[in-house]
């Protein structure tokens, strides 16, 4: 889920986006 930097507790990945 490529839509913010906190996404760990989302998807369950850490990536930073717009």
């Amino acid at each position: 889920t490529p839509f913010t930097d906190v996404t760990l507790f989302i998807g369950g990945q850490y990536q930073q986006g717009p």
